[in-house]
């Protein structure tokens, strides 16, 4: 009976570091190979989770992975961290094991994209652009504005919001009072001023559509797709 506990002990240890080799393989190669689609380098990371993933692999259904990638560009945006949990994913085995992602699906994709106040002002040619959060979640925007021969600091909220792959800022109105005694008229001036856009491409995540908010200097943007393909979930055309 000993021999039987001590047998079955040693079988346990080694169906446990199998499915942890098996998890950590399936991992790098599907990194490499979602970065190799993807044009991005250093290669994403995945976190495969649930137990076990050796049961998991041979069915090639997932409950729930992880996509991380740090420091990516976009149309001028610098220092962009993005965050995909994938749920209810299918992967065959082969393609986990062999560095293919072309066949990854999910039921759902829940993304979020950080950008840095300082890679927004630069992207937009705003290099004293500042974000920071308002009352009720509003996105407001520091910056210096120039009308009518006026150079002033002005602080505004905006409606921001992402639809076609582009980050949308729109000036709403001036916060506090008008800076150097500016007048209404004046004032319209630089909130119209504070109208812009940039596109979201070069990711390794589609953001189609989402919402935006405001996390400290951080700008955060937030979507959720469902019924995902590999070709539609990772920019193509790169």
């Amino acid at each position: 009976m000993r021999k039987l506990l001590i047998a079955l002990f040693i079988l346990a240890v080694l169906l446990v570091g199998a499915d942890f080799a098996g998890r950590a393989i399936a991992e790098s190669k599907t990194g490499e190979a979602i970065a190799q689609r993807a044009s991005i380098t250093p290669a994403p990371g995945v976190d495969i989770h649930g137990f076990s993933f050796l049961w998991q692999a041979v069915q090639g259904e997932y409950g729930h992975i992880t996509l991380t990638a740090n420091d990516l560009r976009s149309n001028g945006l610098t220092g962009i961290d993005i965050a995909a949990e994938l749920y209810d994913v299918t992967l065959p085995l082969s393609d986990a094991l062999g560095g293919r992602a072309d066949q990854l699906t999910a039921g759902r994709a829940d993304v979020t994209a950080r950008i840095p106040s300082e890679s927004l002002g630069t992207g937009l040619n705003q290099p004293r652009l500042r974000v920071t959060s308002g009352a009720d979640n509003a996105v407001r925007v520091s910056t210096t504005l120039s009308a009518a021969g006026q150079s002033l600091p002005v602080t505004a909220e905006v409606s921001a919001s992402v639809t076609d792959n582009t980050l949308r800022l729109t000036g709403e109105r001036l916060v506090g009072e008008l800076p150097g005694g500016l007048n209404a008229s004046l004032a319209d001036q630089f909130v119209r001023q504070l109208n812009f856009s940039v596109p979201l491409t070069d990711l390794p995540v589609t953001i189609a559509s989402g919402s935006v908010r405001a996390d400290g200097s951080t700008l955060v943007v937030t979507a959720e797709t469902r019924n995902v393909q590999i070709g539609r979930l990772i920019s193509a055309g790169r």
